[in-house]
């Protein structure tokens, strides 16, 4: 299979790139910067921007199936979303660009799914964590040092969780299963280790 992997670079991205040179797919990347690793290992880098329409048609340059790579930030609301599935609905208001942005995102990608030959999912792993991870952890225990961590709530919040190589194979398996008439085709799915941690 070739693959195109957006932000192939960065911490998902290089373990999804990873994954398919592993199983010997043809791997693209698009990326800000180059990655002379991942060249020296057969990927092809294609520097750019993804805001750049010439970059990133999917439809205009024949590309059949489509994985996008959301949050369930997109359907949080501000209450406790605990045993929610994915036919929860998006909220009227968000408190920040980030969800609200994905969350459009999401929805253009889902509407895309079936028209002009392009079959399309999205994705909603949360908090990927794991080797490479140069955010997350490392930011909480650098605010953990410096006295900076603040607990949200009476401290026994819980929150779901994904390992990196977890939300990787998610990637690879949902693009294996879009095929038409398949019901992985225009739906959502949350990732998670089923696990959540106490925050």
């Amino acid at each position: 299979m070739k693959a195109l992997v957006t932000g192939g670079g960065g911490f998902l991205g290089r373990c999804i790139v990873t994954k398919l040179l592993e199983r010997g797919d043809e791997v693209r990347i698009l990326a800000r910067g180059r990655y002379l690793d991942l060249e020296q290992a057969g990927v092809e880098g294609i520097q750019g921007d993804i805001r750049d329409p010439a970059k990133v048609g999917s439809v205009a340059h024949g590309v059949g199936r489509l994985v996008y790579t959301s949050t369930p930030s997109v359907v949080f609301d501000g209450s406790n979303l605990c045993g929610i599935n994915e036919t929860y609905p998006y909220p009227q208001r968000y408190i920040c660009h980030y969800p609200a942005t994905k969350a459009m995102a999401e929805r253009y990608v889902i509407a895309a799914n079936g028209k002009e030959g392009l079959l399309t999912t999205a994705l909603r792993p949360h908090l990927v964590w794991g080797p490479g991870d140069r955010h997350l952890i490392p930011r909480v225990l650098q605010r953990a040092r410096a006295g900076r961590l603040f607990i949200v709530g009476d401290g026994n919040n819980k929150v779901d969780v994904t390992y990196v190589e977890n939300a990787a194979q998610a990637h690879l398996q949902a693009v294996d299963h879009l095929q038409p008439g398949s019901v992985v085709a225009g739906q959502v799915y949350f990732i998670s280790q089923g696990e959540p941690v106490v925050l």
